[in-house]
């Protein structure tokens, strides 16, 4: 693999797996009722500015203990020992910052061979990396990709009650890495909010990058209203007649549209629910969120 692009790789997937749901837009005043009650206003220049560094005192757990931590964390990805460049792209030594837009403070230890990320109240593992460069060429079938995950993410070193986590989705990055997801199931809906990935090289069977995804408390609501129902609701919401499917999901609710000239952002909420996922095919593709449980229209998206 090109040297230039394993940088560009390493700082992609980081990004791709940290900040899969970040934005959003916003949707009707009209529609904030109860579920949708925690939603926090911010402008595109607060959110640009939301990652800041502090001081290192406002860490609970001290500079020693992280780097102690992120020794450990850090054995879970094949390390290149014999590497002797800097990867320029991502920072080295260790570095506090706060994360405003997540309420979250983010210890960062870096060297020339790992980064890895660590929450600074709770010393919990959100990502760590290596910045192994070269990694072989793999002819894996999916089914075969699937397998080797599997064996890999047994042997991870995480939290016991991720062990329980099983494979909810594989994808080939590139001809040397896949990435698979790892998520907590309830009943037949698996939870992404709840989830671990791991990007790995099938052929050195090596884990280059696991990721933690941990964002909202899974509320568990009941499903009381029906598919055709949602459908209906999702039409009205968008005053649309067009063809629609529709699928029950395991949503994090958050302010979609407000009009297509008018964007806002806003923080998500900070729970997640069952609901039905309408896609809707109209000219902007629309997707609408609709609560199984009481029919509330909790979010969604658009794809322009």
């Amino acid at each position: 693999m090109n040297k230039k692009k394993v940088i560009l790789t390493t700082a992609l997937l980081g990004s791709m797996i940290i900040g899969s749901s970040a934005l959003v837009f916003a949707t009707q005043d009209n529609l904030q009722k109860s579920i949708l009650s925690g939603g926090v206003k911010l402008n595109n220049e607060e959110v640009r500015n939301s990652i800041v560094q502090v001081e290192k005192s406002e860490s609970k757990l001290s500079e020693e203990q992280i780097v102690q931590l992120a020794e450990k964390y850090e054995k879970n990805v094949t390390k290149d020992t014999t590497m002797q460049i800097q990867v320029r792209s991502l920072e080295q030594g260790n570095t506090l910052k706060e994360d405003k837009y997540n309420d979250k403070k983010i210890w960062t230890v870096s060297d020339n061979y790992t980064e890895t990320k660590i929450d600074a109240e709770t010393g919990d593992l959100i990502q760590t990396l290596s910045k192994k460069q070269e990694y072989t060429d793999s002819n894996c079938t999916e089914d075969e990709a699937k397998v080797i995950a599997n064996e890999l993410y047994k042997n991870l070193d995480i939290k016991n009650e991720y062990k329980d986590y099983q494979l909810n989705g594989i994808i080939k990055f590139d001809d040397e890495l896949w990435i698979a997801n790892f998520s907590k199931k309830y009943g037949d809906l698996y939870n992404d909010f709840e989830s671990v990935k791991v990007t790995f090289a099938p052929a050195d069977k090596q884990v280059k990058i696991v990721s933690i995804i941990n964002q909202g408390i899974y509320e568990n609501n009941s499903v009381s209203i029906s598919e055709d129902e949602a459908k209906d609701i999702a039409k009205k919401q968008i005053n649309s007649n067009s063809n629609s499917k529709v699928k029950l999901a395991i949503v994090q609710p958050n302010y979609f549209f407000k009009d297509k000239n008018n964007y806002l952002t806003y923080k998500e909420v900070e729970k997640t629910r069952t609901a039905y996922i309408v896609s809707l095919e109209d000219e902007n593709k629309t997707i609408v969120y609709v609560d199984a449980t009481t029919g509330e229209v909790i979010g969604g998206d658009v794809a322009l």
